[in-house]
Protein backbone atom coordinates (compact mmCIF):
# COMPACT_ATOMS: atom_id res chain seq x y z
CA UNK A 1 0.00 0.00 0.00
CA UNK A 2 1.71 3.43 -0.86
CA UNK A 3 1.28 5.37 2.22
CA UNK A 4 -0.40 8.70 2.58
CA UNK A 5 2.40 11.74 3.60
CA UNK A 6 -0.33 13.58 5.01
CA UNK A 7 -1.00 11.18 7.88
CA UNK A 8 2.44 11.17 8.90
CA UNK A 9 3.57 7.43 7.32
CA UNK A 10 6.29 9.51 5.37
CA UNK A 11 7.73 12.25 4.14
CA UNK A 12 6.86 13.77 0.61
CA UNK A 13 10.32 13.26 -0.72
CA UNK A 14 10.36 9.91 -0.59
CA UNK A 15 7.08 9.01 -1.74
CA UNK A 16 6.67 11.95 -4.53
CA UNK A 17 6.88 9.65 -7.27
CA UNK A 18 4.41 7.42 -6.14
CA UNK A 19 1.82 9.09 -4.80
CA UNK A 20 2.29 11.16 -8.56
CA UNK A 21 1.61 7.87 -10.12
CA UNK A 22 -1.57 7.00 -7.77
CA UNK A 23 -2.78 10.05 -8.31
CA UNK A 24 -3.13 9.88 -12.50
CA UNK A 25 -3.85 6.24 -11.72
CA UNK A 26 -6.85 7.64 -9.47
CA UNK A 27 -7.80 10.66 -12.41
CA UNK A 28 -7.70 7.74 -14.74
CA UNK A 29 -10.10 5.86 -12.79
CA UNK A 30 -12.20 8.51 -11.97
CA UNK A 31 -12.40 9.42 -15.54
CA UNK A 32 -13.65 6.49 -16.61
CA UNK A 33 -15.84 6.07 -13.66
CA UNK A 34 -17.50 9.20 -14.68
CA UNK A 35 -17.85 8.00 -18.26
CA UNK A 36 -19.58 4.84 -17.40
CA UNK A 37 -21.68 6.29 -15.17
CA UNK A 38 -22.63 8.85 -18.02
CA UNK A 39 -23.21 5.93 -20.17
CA UNK A 40 -25.24 4.02 -18.11
CA UNK A 41 -27.41 6.53 -17.27
CA UNK A 42 -27.98 7.24 -20.84
CA UNK A 43 -28.06 3.47 -21.40
CA UNK A 44 -31.06 3.09 -18.65
CA UNK A 45 -33.01 6.17 -19.27
CA UNK A 46 -32.81 4.89 -23.37
CA UNK A 47 -34.06 1.39 -22.22
CA UNK A 48 -36.55 2.98 -19.83
CA UNK A 49 -38.27 4.35 -22.82
CA UNK A 50 -37.66 1.92 -25.10
CA UNK A 51 -38.74 -1.42 -22.74
CA UNK A 52 -40.80 0.14 -19.53
CA UNK A 53 -40.25 -1.86 -16.46
CA UNK A 54 -42.99 -4.47 -15.90
CA UNK A 55 -46.29 -3.21 -14.52
CA UNK A 56 -45.17 -0.08 -16.02
CA UNK A 57 -46.60 2.33 -18.12
CA UNK A 58 -46.00 5.22 -20.30
CA UNK A 59 -44.35 7.12 -23.32
CA UNK A 60 -41.91 4.80 -25.66
CA UNK A 61 -40.68 4.62 -29.40
CA UNK A 62 -40.00 2.66 -32.19
CA UNK A 63 -41.02 1.18 -35.46
CA UNK A 64 -43.07 -2.66 -35.57
CA UNK A 65 -44.78 -4.77 -37.88
CA UNK A 66 -48.27 -6.82 -37.16
CA UNK A 67 -46.88 -10.24 -37.64
CA UNK A 68 -50.16 -12.52 -36.30
CA UNK A 69 -50.16 -15.08 -34.35
CA UNK A 70 -51.06 -18.87 -33.05
CA UNK A 71 -53.65 -17.64 -31.22
CA UNK A 72 -55.38 -14.99 -33.39
CA UNK A 73 -54.17 -16.61 -36.92
CA UNK A 74 -53.08 -14.00 -39.48
CA UNK A 75 -54.92 -11.09 -38.22
CA UNK A 76 -53.06 -9.38 -35.21
CA UNK A 77 -56.22 -7.15 -33.31
CA UNK A 78 -56.38 -3.99 -32.85
CA UNK A 79 -57.72 -2.81 -29.49
CA UNK A 80 -59.34 1.10 -28.58
CA UNK A 81 -56.51 0.59 -25.64
CA UNK A 82 -54.99 -2.06 -23.65
CA UNK A 83 -57.15 -4.33 -22.52
CA UNK A 84 -60.42 -2.69 -23.87
CA UNK A 85 -62.33 -3.77 -27.14
CA UNK A 86 -61.20 -4.67 -30.23
CA UNK A 87 -61.71 -2.13 -32.91
CA UNK A 88 -59.82 -3.75 -35.94
CA UNK A 89 -57.15 -5.73 -37.05
CA UNK A 90 -53.81 -5.25 -39.06
CA UNK A 91 -52.82 -8.04 -41.64
CA UNK A 92 -49.33 -9.12 -41.48
CA UNK A 93 -46.55 -6.64 -42.02
CA UNK A 94 -48.91 -3.23 -41.14
CA UNK A 95 -46.33 -0.67 -39.55
CA UNK A 96 -47.36 0.50 -35.95
CA UNK A 97 -45.53 3.66 -34.95
CA UNK A 98 -45.09 3.10 -31.16
CA UNK A 99 -46.06 6.04 -28.87
CA UNK A 100 -47.09 4.40 -25.52
CA UNK A 101 -46.43 1.06 -23.50
CA UNK A 102 -48.89 -0.76 -21.19
CA UNK A 103 -47.56 -3.57 -19.33
CA UNK A 104 -51.07 -5.04 -18.15
CA UNK A 105 -52.49 -8.63 -17.61
CA UNK A 106 -52.50 -10.07 -21.31
CA UNK A 107 -50.22 -7.51 -22.04
CA UNK A 108 -47.92 -5.74 -22.84
CA UNK A 109 -49.93 -3.65 -25.03
CA UNK A 110 -48.11 -1.17 -27.87
CA UNK A 111 -49.87 1.78 -28.82
CA UNK A 112 -49.19 3.85 -31.46
CA UNK A 113 -50.22 4.75 -35.20
CA UNK A 114 -51.20 1.53 -37.05
CA UNK A 115 -50.97 1.93 -40.87
CA UNK A 116 -53.03 -0.10 -43.52
CA UNK A 117 -56.56 0.05 -43.89
CA UNK A 118 -57.66 0.30 -40.20
CA UNK A 119 -55.57 3.66 -40.28
CA UNK A 120 -55.65 4.86 -36.87
CA UNK A 121 -54.72 5.31 -33.32
CA UNK A 122 -54.89 1.42 -31.83
CA UNK A 123 -53.12 -0.83 -29.34
CA UNK A 124 -51.78 -3.90 -30.79
CA UNK A 125 -50.46 -7.10 -27.96
CA UNK A 126 -46.65 -6.95 -28.32
CA UNK A 127 -46.27 -10.50 -28.91
CA UNK A 128 -48.03 -9.53 -32.52
CA UNK A 129 -45.35 -7.60 -33.37
CA UNK A 130 -42.24 -7.68 -34.96
CA UNK A 131 -39.48 -4.93 -34.11
CA UNK A 132 -38.30 -2.95 -37.10
CA UNK A 133 -35.91 -0.72 -34.93
CA UNK A 134 -36.06 1.05 -31.39
CA UNK A 135 -35.70 4.49 -32.70
CA UNK A 136 -38.63 5.63 -34.51
CA UNK A 137 -40.84 8.68 -32.95
CA UNK A 138 -43.68 10.18 -34.31
CA UNK A 139 -46.16 13.41 -33.02
CA UNK A 140 -49.30 11.80 -33.43
CA UNK A 141 -51.05 9.25 -31.46
CA UNK A 142 -49.31 9.95 -28.03
CA UNK A 143 -50.16 8.97 -24.96
CA UNK A 144 -52.61 5.85 -24.23
CA UNK A 145 -54.81 4.84 -27.52
CA UNK A 146 -57.36 3.97 -25.24
CA UNK A 147 -61.02 5.56 -26.51
CA UNK A 148 -64.21 6.13 -24.71
CA UNK A 149 -66.83 4.12 -25.67
CA UNK A 150 -68.86 6.61 -27.20
CA UNK A 151 -66.75 7.02 -30.22
CA UNK A 152 -67.01 3.49 -31.58
CA UNK A 153 -69.73 2.08 -30.23
CA UNK A 154 -73.79 2.14 -29.10
CA UNK A 155 -74.94 -0.46 -27.59
CA UNK A 156 -72.73 -3.47 -25.99
CA UNK A 157 -73.52 -6.91 -24.64
CA UNK A 158 -72.97 -6.45 -21.18
CA UNK A 159 -73.22 -3.61 -18.20
CA UNK A 160 -69.87 -2.01 -18.15
CA UNK A 161 -68.91 -2.96 -14.75
CA UNK A 162 -69.96 -6.74 -15.55
CA UNK A 163 -66.55 -9.05 -15.66
CA UNK A 164 -67.89 -10.38 -18.78
CA UNK A 165 -66.67 -7.45 -20.50
CA UNK A 166 -63.36 -8.06 -20.05
CA UNK A 167 -62.15 -8.06 -23.77
CA UNK A 168 -59.16 -9.97 -23.08
CA UNK A 169 -60.60 -13.10 -21.35
CA UNK A 170 -61.49 -15.63 -24.97
CA UNK A 171 -64.20 -17.32 -22.22
CA UNK A 172 -65.80 -14.12 -21.80
CA UNK A 173 -65.84 -13.01 -25.61
CA UNK A 174 -69.47 -11.87 -25.94
CA UNK A 175 -72.80 -13.19 -25.44
CA UNK A 176 -72.61 -16.85 -26.08
CA UNK A 177 -76.43 -17.02 -26.39
CA UNK A 178 -75.83 -14.88 -29.59
CA UNK A 179 -77.33 -16.64 -33.14
CA UNK A 180 -76.33 -16.45 -36.78
CA UNK A 181 -79.33 -16.03 -38.88
CA UNK A 182 -78.45 -15.24 -42.01
CA UNK A 183 -75.34 -15.45 -43.93
CA UNK A 184 -73.09 -12.59 -44.63
CA UNK A 185 -69.75 -12.24 -45.16
CA UNK A 186 -67.06 -10.98 -42.17
CA UNK A 187 -64.66 -7.58 -42.75
CA UNK A 188 -61.38 -7.51 -40.57
CA UNK A 189 -61.96 -3.38 -40.56
CA UNK A 190 -64.94 -1.22 -40.71
CA UNK A 191 -63.28 1.71 -38.26
CA UNK A 192 -66.35 2.32 -36.29
CA UNK A 193 -64.91 4.83 -34.65
CA UNK A 194 -64.89 7.24 -38.02
CA UNK A 195 -67.94 9.14 -39.07
CA UNK A 196 -67.77 7.32 -42.58
CA UNK A 197 -66.96 4.01 -41.46
CA UNK A 198 -66.89 1.22 -44.28
CA UNK A 199 -66.57 -2.57 -44.17
CA UNK A 200 -62.83 -3.32 -45.75
CA UNK A 201 -60.97 -6.52 -45.69
CA UNK A 202 -62.83 -9.35 -46.16
CA UNK A 203 -62.86 -12.80 -44.63
CA UNK A 204 -64.88 -15.33 -43.52
CA UNK A 205 -68.43 -16.23 -44.67
CA UNK A 206 -70.17 -16.49 -41.50
CA UNK A 207 -73.55 -18.35 -41.90
CA UNK A 208 -76.72 -20.25 -39.94
CA UNK A 209 -75.58 -23.72 -41.02
CA UNK A 210 -71.95 -23.26 -40.49
CA UNK A 211 -71.66 -21.48 -37.09
CA UNK A 212 -73.03 -23.25 -34.03
CA UNK A 213 -74.72 -21.54 -31.44
CA UNK A 214 -71.72 -19.78 -29.22
CA UNK A 215 -69.44 -20.05 -32.10
CA UNK A 216 -70.22 -16.15 -32.58
CA UNK A 217 -70.71 -14.13 -29.85
CA UNK A 218 -71.45 -10.52 -30.45
CA UNK A 219 -69.73 -7.88 -28.15
CA UNK A 220 -71.07 -4.57 -29.46
CA UNK A 221 -72.98 -2.76 -32.13
CA UNK A 222 -70.97 0.18 -33.85
CA UNK A 223 -72.01 3.92 -33.27
CA UNK A 224 -73.85 4.03 -36.26
CA UNK A 225 -75.44 1.35 -35.69
CA UNK A 226 -74.88 -0.60 -39.01
CA UNK A 227 -72.73 -2.87 -38.04
CA UNK A 228 -71.38 -5.45 -35.15
CA UNK A 229 -68.24 -7.21 -33.87
CA UNK A 230 -68.25 -10.59 -32.66
CA UNK A 231 -66.19 -12.98 -31.54
CA UNK A 232 -65.97 -16.00 -34.35
CA UNK A 233 -64.38 -18.89 -32.87
CA UNK A 234 -63.82 -20.68 -35.64
CA UNK A 235 -62.40 -17.66 -37.10
CA UNK A 236 -58.64 -18.46 -37.23
CA UNK A 237 -59.85 -21.67 -38.94
CA UNK A 238 -61.29 -20.49 -41.70
CA UNK A 239 -57.94 -18.13 -42.66
CA UNK A 240 -60.02 -15.14 -41.53
CA UNK A 241 -59.99 -13.39 -38.17
CA UNK A 242 -61.46 -14.07 -34.74
CA UNK A 243 -62.64 -10.85 -34.25
CA UNK A 244 -64.72 -9.46 -37.04
CA UNK A 245 -67.55 -7.00 -38.20
CA UNK A 246 -70.70 -8.37 -39.32
CA UNK A 247 -73.54 -6.87 -40.93
CA UNK A 248 -76.59 -6.30 -38.06
CA UNK A 249 -78.78 -8.46 -39.78
CA UNK A 250 -76.57 -11.36 -39.72
CA UNK A 251 -76.48 -11.93 -35.69
CA UNK A 252 -79.09 -11.26 -33.16
CA UNK A 253 -77.91 -9.11 -30.46
CA UNK A 254 -79.48 -10.39 -27.23
CA UNK A 255 -79.08 -8.08 -23.79
CA UNK A 256 -78.14 -5.43 -25.87
CA UNK A 257 -77.02 -2.22 -23.24
CA UNK A 258 -76.60 1.05 -23.25
CA UNK A 259 -72.87 2.33 -22.07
Amino acid sequence: MVPDPDGGRGTLAAFHSAESELAMQITRARGTKAMAVVGFVALFSTLAVLSPVTGDAGPAIGKFKCKGSDTYGVWSPVSAGANTFIVGNCAPGTVLRRTYYSDVQNGPYFDGLIYGTFSGCGAVQSRNLTRVNSSDSISVCTGSAKRPYSEYLSLIDCRTNDPKCRAWDPDLAGDKTTRVVATCRAYANYRPFSRNAQPTDPVQVIAPDNRAQGDVRWRYITRDGKYVMVHDRKGRASGGAIWVFVSRGCVTTPHATTV
